[in-house]
């Protein structure tokens, strides 16, 4: 699970409330794929201004988890509180295992990034949308469905350039170490070996 922005053309009204941290106006999108890059629950209805775990906390996904009514993990990063149906990294790592389920997390996580990379080189348009928010989240809305529909289907995807992909140095080091995760409907496991 992770956030992305889409930047916008600058609302006339409540221009502050979409301007990001990064400082430029947007739309934040709640993001959540599973291993076939495609997208599981999408909330597309949010300024830049409001962060991931706002978005998380007020969405109807959130709500579920709460009663109970999922029976499974989410993998998030920082930005996101850790809950007992939320895995997020070890602020500060010990050396040993802490480090070594960061570097899981951050390589199973990676394939978000990858998922979004999909989506904005399939529908370039992605990239920043001259439209109101309200607008932005509607063709949002129905890009992913079609991005949804060519991932079933098989289409073809454009390559992703390794920039669109934003991981770490330290990811290299995942290479050498062995870890499974096991995806089932119900459940998602990460063990570090």
């Amino acid at each position: 699970m992770d956030g992305t922005h889409i930047p916008i053309k600058t609302p006339a009204e409540n221009e502050g409330d979409c301007v990001n941290r990064k400082s430029f106006p947007s739309i934040n999108l709640q993001i959540i794929y599973d291993a076939t890059n495609t997208i599981t629950n999408l909330e597309a209805k949010w300024p830049g201004s409001v962060d991931d775990a706002q978005i998380f906390c007020e969405s109807a996904l959130y709500n579920k988890f709460e009663k109970g009514q999922y029976n499974g993990l989410l993998l998030a990063d920082r930005g996101y509180p850790c809950m007992p149906y939320m895995m997020t990294p070890y602020p500060d790592p010990e050396p040993g295992l802490q480090s070594r389920y960061n570097l899981a997390l951050s390589k199973t996580r990676a394939r978000v990034e990858t998922t979004v990379g999909i989506l904005k080189d399939r529908f370039q348009c992605m990239r920043g949308l001259r439209v109101t928010p309200d607008r932005a989240c509607d063709i949002t809305v129905a890009c992913v469905v079609l991005h949804n529909i060519a991932t079933i289907t098989g289409e073809q995807h454009p390559a992703i350039p390794q920039a669109d992909i934003n991981l770490t140095t330290e990811m290299t080091e995942l290479s050498e170490m062995q870890y499974a995760i096991t995806i089932s409907p119900n459940n998602c496991f990460l063990m570090i070996i």
